[in-house]
């Protein structure tokens, strides 16, 4: 691999993780259009990691006073889950919805990699969930904020993660959207979403990282390998300041513009190919 190609795939990794536009679909998207071999599972895990790095970087205060917390609250009644901080609600909810999404990934993963990672995948996906973000952002809805979420919200939003798993869905997209519909701002919606990633991001790149230490690592580039990992620190944090500042006041709308472009675009692709 070369590093220009590094270099892009992690910009590109960094980029869509947050962005509603699936970072999954264009790792399959990009390579297939450049006619680049798909890139080793060691080179996911990077830019994985980076990523990971960027959301725990951004979201550092909110960790902190999450597992702050958690030491004063550690037992957990249900009856009572309202009178709690918001802090520990949000760590409820986030041990809530990690749970569907981790349990397919475990059982299906292999499924996952070998049946869906298709560029014809991506662009069922691509225009499933922009019609889904338009229907949700234009519908009537009540305004709720973070420390309205209930039990339930949790399950909702974290069964919708793990229909993230699909290629071409996008997290951030589909969460995003779980939470708008269930009547948080756009904002908060982001916010929820950047935290319900960030212990499926840390699971996935541990699980991975374990699978490729089993491998020979002597056939580890290394150079490409750190590159990737920087830039998508680096362009991953400066996607979730664009989308946190950009939800205060714009819709997902142009989210849903691009995902139906890029799928006409790559459907005329593998067409003519």
């Amino acid at each position: 691999m070369s590093i220009f190609q590094a270099a892009v795939l992690g910009f590109i990794q960094g980029l869509t993780e947050f962005l509603p536009v699936s970072s999954s679909g264009h790792l399959v998207l990009i390579p297939e259009i450049l006619g680049w071999d798909l890139q080793p599972l060691y080179f996911d895990v990077a830019l994985h990691w980076g990523t990971l790095f960027a959301v725990a970087f951004y979201f550092w205060q909110d960790w902190k006073d999450i597992f702050a917390s958690l030491r004063k609250n550690w037992k957990f009644d249900e009856k009572d889950f309202k009178k709690y901080p918001i802090e520990t609600r949000l760590s409820i909810l986030i041990g809530i919805g990690t749970i569907p999404a981790v349990i397919v990934g475990f059982l299906f993963q292999n499924f996952i990699e070998q049946k869906l990672r298709s560029p014809w995948v991506v662009v069922v996906m691509l225009v499933l969930v922009a019609v889904l973000m338009w229907w949700v952002e234009n519908k009537p809805k009540v305004i709720r904020s973070l420390k309205g979420l209930t039990l339930f919200d949790g399950v909702f939003i974290g069964l919708a993660q793990m229909i993230a798993l699909i290629p071409g869905t996008s997290r951030s997209g589909i969460t995003i959207t779980a939470g708008i519909f269930r009547g948080l701002s756009r904002e908060d919606a982001a916010r929820f979403s950047f935290l319900l990633s960030t212990p499926v991001i840390f699971g996935a790149g541990i699980y991975e990282a374990l699978k490729v230490l089993t491998k020979d690592l002597g056939q580890i580039e290394f150079v490409p390998l750190t590159i990737g990992f920087f830039v998508s620190m680096v362009t991953g944090f400066l996607a979730i300041k664009f989308l946190m500042r950009f939800l205060k006041k714009q819709k997902l709308t142009v989210f849903v513009v691009y995902r139906i472009v890029l799928a006409v675009v790559v459907f005329g692709v593998l067409v003519i190919r």
